[in-house]
């Protein structure tokens, strides 16, 4: 699940991973793509989540 907020230079991502490895393979993916275009992803903030809660679409 991806989430997007902010505004122009401003704007931050949010994504959930199953767990750490689906997300270093996301990130073996995504880097060498975003490291072409020249984009400054920074440093990614990891947290724990604990419950998701889904609602009907």
């Amino acid at each position: 699940m991806e989430v997007a907020f902010g505004s122009g230079d401003q704007m931050k991502v949010s994504v959930l991973f199953d767990s750490m490895e689906a997300f270093d393979a996301f990130g073996e993916r995504i880097g060498p793509i975003i490291n072409e275009m020249g984009v400054d992803p920074g440093e990614p903030e990891v947290v724990e989540v604990h419950r998701v809660i889904r609602r009907g679409a």
